[in-house]
This record gives structure tokens, sequence and C-alpha cells, in this order.
């Protein structure tokens, strides 16, 4: 159903209840329903108009900008005057050509007695109408900032990802670059990795997850690429579960930062053998991603792994899974760790 639609049929209803209302308020005073409903009918613009003066008119123009005080007293002014001129419609048309029965002998249009109970009567759907017409501007405004910010958070994870590729290019071509240099008749086999990963960053760079599996098969190519560089200066030990399921998602290139920044940061910057040791645990709702490196003596804790990568995904983590997960990041000594946690499933 459109929107309009919607506001039609609720404002509809919301009219239907209150002359029903009404109503059966009337008739308990001994008139007959059929009495009590036409009044209703009668009194029915008067109600109208007080509603949506104040919902058109009083509400955005006067409330929403801080002027309670003015806001009170013109909407005062607005019932007291449409019930004196309910007052008067009732004494010198309604009442003598639908309900004689009720005209009193004397009627005294000045009767303030009865001049506010009109006044209570036409007040009562404004200040329900008021409360409706807060509540659902506020539900808005809140749809509307929940929509904004979600934008903004999925434009900051498009630069986030957008940045990905082209640190990985550039590693990866440094490292072919080298390898170059040395005539090395690894070079056909590693382009055509490279190939293979270009492929799969330009079909999960447009989706938001992956499925682990193939995050652990990039960081296996991608290591492969890298000691084909470095060769034996470094010492990797790995440990991941033999069985993972196709059916865990991760988000799209979540690891491959943390071990781009080992070689980096870690193995780069080594001029003896560098120590790599990678370990994941999986349980029901929970991975455990720990990477340890050794570093040079010299590097300090400021520079030690904090590269953009780093930085990048950890501020991806907080986008997508918030609470939900943990990402350290230790020096120790000549070691460095980075240890991530994340809630599965959820």
């Amino acid at each position: 159903m459109k929107r309009w639609h919607q506001e039609v049929m609720g404002h509809l209803a919301f009219w239907v209840i209150i002359m029903f209302t009404y109503a059966l308020s009337e008739f308990g005073y001994s008139h007959s329903f059929a009495d009590a409903f036409l009044y209703e009918i009668l009194f029915l613009p008067v109600r109208v108009i007080a509603v949506y003066l104040n919902w058109f008119v009083l509400i955005p123009r006067i409330l929403y900008k801080n002027r309670v005080l003015p806001y009170l007293l013109s909407l005062a002014l607005i019932l007291f005057l449409l019930a004196f001129a309910q007052r008067i419609f009732a004494i010198y048309w309604a009442v003598p050509n639908f309900f004689p029965q009720w005209q009193s002998s004397t009627p005294n249009p000045w009767d303030l007695i009865r001049i506010f109970q009109s006044l209570v009567i036409i007040a009562a759907p404004v200040a329900f109408s008021t409360g409706i017409r807060i509540y659902l501007d506020w539900n808005l405004q809140k749809n509307k900032s929940q929509r904004l910010q979600k934008e903004k958070l999925d434009a900051e994870l498009k630069y986030l990802r957008s940045q990905l590729n082209p640190h990985f290019l550039f590693n990866t071509l440094n490292n072919l670059y080298g390898l170059a240099r040395e005539k090395s008749p690894k070079v056909p086999g590693l382009i055509l990795k490279l190939s293979d990963f270009l492929s799969y960053s330009l079909y999960e760079n447009q989706q938001s997850e992956s499925s682990l599996k193939k995050e652990i098969s990039l960081v296996n190519d991608y290591i492969e690429l890298e000691l084909a560089r470095y060769g034996e200066r470094v010492q990797l030990e790995k440990s991941f579960p033999e069985e993972i399921s196709e059916d865990i998602k991760v988000p799209a290139f979540l690891l491959l930062p943390l071990i781009e920044n080992v070689f980096k940061h870690g193995v780069k910057e080594e001029t003896g053998t560098a120590r790599i040791r990678l370990s994941m645990n999986l349980s029901s709702n929970m991975m455990e991603f720990k990477v340890i490196n050794t570093i040079p003596e010299e590097i300090t804790r400021a520079n030690a792994g904090y590269g953009i990568g780093l930085k990048n995904l950890r501020r991806r983590l907080e986008i997508l899974y918030d609470e939900r997960h943990e990402l350290n990041a230790t020096t120790n000594q000549n070691q460095f760790t980075v240890h991530l946690k994340l809630h599965l499933n959820e």
C-alpha cells in the first residue's frame, strides 16, 4: 500500500473512532444512538478544523520551533473561538432544526459552563492527535537518522575496501619486480597467481562477505608469493582447521591485511631470519586467529605493525561487528602479536 493511502486510512480510522466514542457517550445521557450519532456528524467539522489547524500549522510552525508558550496560547485561543462558534451553531441552527426536544426556552450563547464543556470536547481529539503527530515525526526522524548513518557507514566501508586492492597490488608488484630483476623462473607462475588474485579481488570487493574458506585460500596464495621473494629468510608455521564449512561467512578481505602487515613491517625490516606463526581455532560461534611474527630490535612499538591495512581492518570491524569482535595488537620484546576474535552467525 502506498504511503499516502496509509495516511488517508489512518486519518479516517481516527475520525471514526472519535465519532463513535462521542456518540456512545451521548447515548449514555438518554439520547437515542441515532440522535447522538447525527449530533456528532453535525459538529464534526468544528473538531476537524481544530485538529488540522493544530496538525498542519501550530505544531510544525510554532511547537517544533521550541516556542511552547506561544503554542499553548494560540491553541487555547483557537479552542475557545471554536467552542464559542459551536455554541452559537448549536443554539441557532442545529438544535432547532434537528433536536427541538433538547431546546431550552431561554438559550444563553454566553453560558461559560457550556462553552467550557464544548472546549473540552473539542480539545480531546486535538490532544490525542498531537500525541500521534509527535510520535510519528519522532519515529520518522529516527528512521531518517538511522538511514543516513547506514549510508554513511556503507560509504566508509566501500572506501576502506577500495584501499585494500591498491595496497595489496602495490606490495605484490614489488615482490614480482624483485624476482624479475633476479630473472627467477618462478615469475610466469607468480604472474598467473597474481591474475587469480585480481580476479578474486574484483569479484569479492563488490561483496560485503566472503566464505572463510576462500579467505584462507587467499592468505595461502599471498604467502606463496611472499615466500617466493624472501625464500629461506622466513620460517613459517601454520595451523588452520582441516575442514571448514563453506557456510561460515566473514567480511571480505578479513585476514589478508594481517598477513600483509607481517611481511611489510616484520619480514621486510628483518635482517636475519623472520619467524611467523599463524593459528586459527573455530568453534560453533567463534573464530580466533592469531598472528605472531618477529621484529627487529630497532623497530619501535609505534611502527611495529600499525600500518594502513591494520587500521582499516580495525575500522571495518568496528562498523560491521561493533562489540562482537576483539582485535588486539601487542609488542613484546622482538615479537609482534595480533589476536582477532570474531563472533560468527549472529
